[in-house]
């Protein structure tokens, strides 16, 4: 069975839904470290409580507090973004399931004027991909 032994997982938006999922599945399959993002800083701390009382995980309980934890990002705000990967050091994969990334509800039905007002976020996503990729992965995973 594959593991994430030895795996740095960073999980944006991992307070809830399907990053809250990865996030314990990251756990569950081994990950050395998880670490579990949000802007609302007490959903980051219920987050990590909830990972915490798992009972999936409760055999991994001893080891379980030191490889999970929590950090406050807004995606919407570039300062915050810098911040957040400066602080974070290196790590192996990335999960964003943030709403804040989301910036068509359903691109085949949105008119291109409409689009170009989603503008500025979609250029935010491009800025935190070029961050990462030269700054924040490991370099044996680019």
């Amino acid at each position: 069975m594959s593991t994430l032994a030895g795996k740095k997982i960073v999980v944006i938006g991992g307070s809830s839904g399907i990053g809250y999922s990865v996030a314990k599945a990251s756990l569950f399959y081994s990950a050395d470290h998880v670490l579990v993002a949000s802007s609302t800083p007490a959903k980051i701390g219920a987050a990590v409580s909830r990972l915490l009382a798992e009972p999936i995980l409760h055999p991994m309980k001893p080891a379980l507090a030191d490889r999970v934890a929590g950090e406050t990002v807004d995606l919407t705000d570039s300062k915050s973004i810098t911040t957040f990967f400066d602080t974070i050091g290196e790590f192996d994969h990335l999960v964003i399931t943030s709403g804040a990334l989301t910036a068509y509800k359903d691109f085949r039905e949105e008119d291109l004027d409409k689009q170009r007002g989603q503008l500025p976020r979609t250029t935010k996503i491009t800025c935190i991909k070029t961050h990462l990729s030269r700054r924040c992965f490991r370099p044996e995973v680019l």
